[in-house]
């Protein structure tokens, strides 16, 4: 895992690439899959997964969707979820 704080009973963790692609999406799914052998400590706690980076393409944008992870890349001056709406109504 690159990036991981949590807040709570969530556990928030983040993969940042410059030039993401889809393969890089998919091995950051599939190390989600084993959070909790890389933090133990918290075990139990919902995992908020996050796939960041300066621009994401529209189909980029739909894969991470798929695999509920929230995308965010720089919107205007700030950093913003992208996805955010698709992914609250898939719970």
């Amino acid at each position: 895992m690159k990036r991981s704080f949590s807040c709570g009973n969530y556990l928030f963790v983040n993969e940042t690439k410059s030039h993401p692609d889809t393969g890089q999406v998919q091995r950051f799914a599939q190390k989600l899959e084993q959070v909790f052998d890389y933090l133990p400590g918290h075990e139990g706690k919902t995992v908020v997964p996050v796939f960041s980076s300066f621009s994401l393409t529209e189909p980029m944008i739909e894969l991470l969707t798929e695999l509920g992870i929230y995308a965010m890349a720089l919107g205007g001056d700030t950093m913003a979820l992208l996805n955010c709406e698709k992914i609250k109504s898939r719970s």
